[in-house]
């Protein structure tokens, strides 16, 4: 079994993929996110939304959010 995914102190950003289908992953561990977290549930890195500005805007581009 794979160790868990360990947290950052250090916020992180979201990071927009659009294969399989268009997504949103923490930028720390690549954990699938949502647009309305504030920490990623797989590794309770913070999210910085601030600095992900351009992937949700493309996420809800894709998705029509």
């Amino acid at each position: 079994m794979a160790d868990a995914p360990t947290k950052s102190d250090r916020p992180m950003p979201a990071e927009f993929l659009t294969e399989p289908k268009p997504h949103l992953e923490c930028g720390h561990c690549h954990g699938a996110i949502d647009d309305d977290v504030n920490d990623c549930p797989t590794c309770l890195t913070p999210i910085n939304w601030s600095m992900s500005n351009d992937a949700l805007h493309a996420y809800w581009a894709a998705t029509g959010a």
